[in-house]
């Protein structure tokens, strides 16, 4: 099932030359249809009149994780969702400058059910 996925503007730059390849996204009934293989239609000012497409990727992994178990801000080594990064570098692969503002950002959310986590590769801008 391929689906729409909406960018801040600023990180257009950072996925046009992946540095980002990842998205995090609260857990729904219609995320969760998304599997790997399928195609991401990437915009930035999605429902606008300003919308512009980014690019197509496809989904190369999902992993799911609780928002619960980011580590607080003195843990950033511990292992992240992708287990071959550790926190800091992950908040780094997901367009984040560091990783105090990734731990703030999702900390703030209340999702609760979770978190997907999609590994994407560009096939056509």
């Amino acid at each position: 099932m391929n689906q729409n996925f909406n960018f801040m503007e600023k990180l257009v730059p950072k996925i046009l030359s992946k540095q980002k390849w990842i998205t995090n996204r609260a857990w729904s009934e219609f995320r969760s249809k998304c599997i790997i293989g399928d195609i991401m239609h990437c915009f930035t000012g999605l429902r606008t009149k300003n919308a512009q497409k980014i690019c197509d990727a496809k989904v190369v992994e999902i992993e799911y994780w609780e928002n619960h178990l980011i580590p607080e801000f003195n843990k950033k080594y511990v292992r992240s969702p992708l287990s071959q990064y550790a926190w800091a570098e992950f908040s780094l692969i997901d367009g984040f400058d560091n990783y105090n503002d990734f731990v703030k950002y999702f900390k703030q959310k209340l999702y609760n059910h979770g978190i997907l986590c999609y590994n994407f590769r560009i096939i056509e801008v």
